[in-house]
């Protein structure tokens, strides 16, 4: 009998690793949600000057779109880093080489380098057919120009750095007037008025961009 048991406790325990084991089919649950996710994330362009740029609207942006799950393109004029000062960043794309079609939103940093991007077609042409896809379009302090160039901002009020004497004189002709606020929320347009307003614009872009389709 003291034998028969034995086998019996003996089987028992080389049978319970087999039992507590997880099915095949359940494993890397949490390695396939996660990739699903990632898959399905936004995807958002952040557009600066290569020189220029304003450091202190550039990184709220980016870092604040990138906590939320974004999928992250800078673009540029061109290829190489863009500089401000000590500070620098990779340039991913050129505005010519980005298709419109596989983003949810563009955002134009500003920063004094902005300027030489008002009238920069590409950019232009980038603006608008996100925009007209359904996406956001939103820029800060010197760049909202790049929007109303663009046919996104019309006539109206915004949120910009109106203290600049030429950005004040051309948003004027085009019959877009100051705020007078921090940020500016128009149906998929976004402004805002320079540096100290980063965070909340950047907060205001991502709440944008979490209800596009």
């Amino acid at each position: 009998m003291k034998k028969i048991a034995i086998m019996f406790i003996a089987a028992a325990l080389l049978l319970m690793p087999a039992c507590s084991a997880e099915p095949a089919e359940h494993q890397n649950t949490n390695t396939e949600i996660s990739e699903s996710v990632q898959n399905e994330a936004k995807k958002v362009i952040i557009a600066v000057a290569m020189n220029n740029y304003q450091k202190k609207e550039l990184w709220p942006v980016y870092n604040t779109l990138k906590e939320e799950g974004f999928k992250i393109t800078v673009a540029g004029s061109q290829t190489g880093r863009a500089k401000s000062g000590a500070d620098s960043v990779e340039i991913d794309a050129v505005f010519s080489n980005v298709s419109a079609e596989d983003y949810n939103g563009i955002v134009v940093i500003g920063g004094s380098g902005v300027k030489v991007l008002w009238d920069n077609e590409e950019l232009q042409t980038l603006i608008k057919e996100i925009y007209n896809s359904g996406g956001v379009a939103a820029a800060i302090c010197l760049a909202p120009l790049t929007l109303a160039q663009a046919g996104v901002l019309e006539s109206g009020s915004s949120a910009c750095w109106y203290s600049d004497n030429d950005i004040n004189s051309r948003m004027s002709e085009l019959g877009i007037t100051d705020s007078a606020q921090d940020v500016t929320i128009s149906g998929r347009v976004i402004t805002g008025n320079g540096p100290n307003a980063a965070q909340e614009f950047a907060d205001e872009v991502a709440a944008a961009l979490k209800a596009t389709g």
